[in-house]
């Protein structure tokens, strides 16, 4: 989902400076989009699927999707979503 990367900050006081309370440069902690973790899963998921990847209940998903925080759109009576909206609410959500 992210990779973790430390990026260090120059000491010269330049705009990306950041000292912290003891004077010493500070690293900043920044997330990088990595979506290769995602390579195998299908571009549109079942509810299930989307339950599993996510590691959240049926009534967790339901809530999301009744509340529009993922795109999903049923055929029947079965729930569909597509990758992009899980991705999407992961990313906007972290």
């Amino acid at each position: 989902m992210y990779d973790f990367k430390i990026e260090e900050y120059a000491t010269t006081g330049g705009k990306n400076t950041h000292i912290n309370q003891w004077g010493l440069p500070q690293p900043k902690l920044f997330f990088e989009r990595n979506d290769s973790m995602f390579e195998q899963t299908p571009d549109i998921l079942t509810f299930k699927e989307c339950q599993e990847l996510l590691k959240i209940g049926k009534n967790t998903l339901l809530d999301l999707l009744h509340n529009e925080e993922i795109e999903g759109f049923k055929i029947g009576t079965r729930w569909k979503i597509p990758k992009a909206a899980v991705l999407e609410y992961i990313y906007h959500k972290y």
